[in-house]
Order: structure tokens, then sequence, then C-alpha cells
């Protein structure tokens, strides 16, 4: 059915809690109020919340240079990247959206009756783009170029030369580029500008579920025009009025803790910092796998090289193993797996043992 997200489905409907789980894309920390520094004084339950809560709007146009107009609070990146979709797009629109990609990036899309077109990021080119496979998509019809960076699935980084040229293309057909940066940050002191400060186009979105996992609150947002977030914040309220007060309340009172935010972050960084080597080698000892070497974060898209398909290796690790992957097929090549390594140390290595037990079955094909 078009506009459906099979991979969403999918993961909804598991029906399983792994022992091993090498597929979450965020770090498996413990999370709880007092980790947090948070306390009952922090819990707000009432009020009007229609726009959002302002103090998390301030906050966030201080942390990353933006003015409060150009912040549009929502549920989540995925409902960010949805009502801006849907502010943008109708019915005979062509959007351009890479491959491979995140399946809800070119699902709603669909379901909003566009007609979409895949821009290629090849395994062989290091999940790099190339603006001139985008220039020969692009016509008169076309309304939005939708990118994820990092990338997901590869964690590839799309470097600010490129993006200039993807900008410059957009505006020569008068589109707009929508810039999924979730997993940026995971970049950590070395975290690029936001693609929004290069002006013109484009528009972003984030949350913050991936590089510190706070999932639980869905507190994300897009940086856009001020047009544009009013446009989005209509379509908004065809679903609800206010916006979760609770949640962004917490939400400000974490990102506006310093010392508390930052104690936070070092924790991220260093599960990632300590799991990344056993994942290394791991892949480096493997034959029958090949990847491109994430620039930062905790996914990669590694591909098999023999003639099984992803979906019989995370079938086989969950019936024999219970440990999680997620198959190649909701990003567009079952010859891949996502590999995540946000799970504590040990979980991590055992369930790496496991994966390659269920290599060594599949055989060479």
């Amino acid at each position: 059915m078009p506009g459906t997200v099979d991979y969403l489905d999918w993961i909804i409907h598991l029906d399983w809690e792994p022992q091993f789980d090498l597929g979450t894309s965020e770090p498996q920390l413990e999370v709880t109020p007092e980790r947090l520094g948070l306390s009952a004084g922090d819990i707000v339950i009432d009020g009007h919340n229609a726009l959002g809560y302002d103090r998390l709007r301030e906050l966030l146009a201080r942390r990353y240079s933006v003015s409060t107009e150009n912040v549009l609070l929502s549920q989540g990146a995925s409902m960010a990247n949805f009502l801006i979709c849907a502010a943008l797009i109708r019915p005979g629109d062509e959007v351009v959206v890479e491959r491979p990609a995140y399946e809800p990036l070119f699902r709603v899309p669909q379901l909003l009756g566009a007609a979409v077109r895949r821009v290629e990021r090849r395994f062989e080119n290091g999940y790099r783009l190339d603006p001139s496979d985008l220039r020969d998509l692009l016509t008169d019809r076309t309304r939005l170029i939708i990118l994820s960076n990092l990338h997901n699935p590869s964690g590839a980084l799309l470097e600010n030369n490129v993006l200039r040229e993807v900008g410059e293309l957009a505006e020569s057909v008068g589109a707009r580029v929508l810039v999924d940066e979730i997993y940026l940050e995971f970049l950590f002191e070395r975290t690029p500008p936001s693609a929004f400060h290069l002006g013109g186009p484009f528009i972003i979105t984030n949350s913050l579920t991936k590089v510190y996992g706070l999932g639980g609150l869905r507190i994300g947002w897009a940086f856009c025009d001020p047009e544009m977030v009013r446009r989005a914040q209509r379509l908004y309220f065809t679903m609800g009025v206010h916006h979760p007060i609770c949640a962004e309340v917490f939400g400000h009172a974490i990102l506006g803790r310093r010392a508390v935010w930052e104690r936070w972050a070092r924790a991220c960084s260093r599960r990632i910092a300590e799991n990344r080597p056993a994942v290394d080698a791991f892949i480096g000892g493997r034959e029958d796998l090949q990847w491109v070497e994430p620039a930062a974060g905790l996914i990669a898209f590694p591909r098999l090289r023999g003639a099984g398909s992803s979906t019989e290796l995370a079938e086989l690790l969950r019936r024999r193993f219970d440990t999680f992957i997620i198959p190649g097929r909701f990003f567009d090549d079952d010859r891949h797996f996502r590999l995540a390594w946000g799970a504590a140390g040990p979980a991590l290595r055992q369930g790496l043992d496991h994966l390659a037990a269920a290599l060594d079955v599949l055989g060479p094909g």
C-alpha cells in the first residue's frame, strides 16, 4: 500500500525483546530522572502549550544559533519530517530521495501523492552523494530533495561543499532541501554547523532521540523559515492542539542544565568510543563482510559477500541466538544489514559472537 512503512510495521510487531541488540540505533543507557538531574519540581502536566514550550524553543534557538521564529517543535524528528513534507508537497509534485534511505523518508512523499525519484549513494563510492547524479533527476516539478546526514543507514558524512552544490541545484528549479540531521551530533565536538546555516533552500530536522538516547521524550524539531513554521503548525493542529507539555518541560530541564547535559553527553560518547574497536575488529576479521567505515556514530551498513540475504541472517539470529539486526530490505538492499553498537560492552561482544556464528552457518552461499 503506497505510503505505508513496512519497516515500522515490522519492528512494532516483532513481539520480541532480544537479549542481544545489534539493531537499535541509539546508546542503550539506563535513562532515569536521577541520572538526568530531574526532580519532582520539573514535572508539569498541564498548561497552555499549543505551539510547543516557549522556553524549549528559545533554548534550541540559542544552542544552534538560529532565531526562535525558525524553530518548529514536534513529537520526534519523524513528525517533523512529516510536517515539512505535508507543508510542501502536493499531488503530482516530484521529490528526490537518497538511496539507500530510512524508509519513511520516501514513503511519506508517496503518501502525499508525490512521484519519488531516487538519487544513488553507492557503496562503491563510500555512500558519497554525487551532485551530478542529482542534477539529472531534477525537473520543474521537483519540490523537495531529502537527504540524511550522517547517512542512515551507513553513517557516511555529507561534506558542506557537497551540500552547497545540492542547495544550488535545488534553487535552480525552485525546490527545497530537507536534511535529516538526527545522527549528525554523533560527531560530538567535531560536529559541523547545521546545514540550515547554509541558507537558501535548506530545512533540517533533528531530535533528542538518537545521539542522546532520549527517544521516550519524543522531542524533535525542524529549522525552517517562519512561514514554513506557521504552515507546519497549522498541519499539526489537524492531529491535536497541544504539544506534550510534560515531555517538553523535561527536555528543557535537561538541555538547560549544562553540567547535567554534558555529563550525559560524555556517557553517550564514551559508550560509542569503547564499543567501536570491537566492531572494527569484527568486520575486519570477516571475509564474508564488507563495509564503508562510518564517519562517526554507532551504525553501519555491512554488505554480505555471499549469496545469502540479510533477511535470512536476521531470522537465523533471532531463532537461534536471540540476537537482533535490521535486514537491509528496509533500506533498499537485502544484501546489506544495519548494524548498531549502542549496547553495553559485554552484550555487544556476545552479540557479535552470535553474528559470527550465524554467518558461519549461512556459509559462502
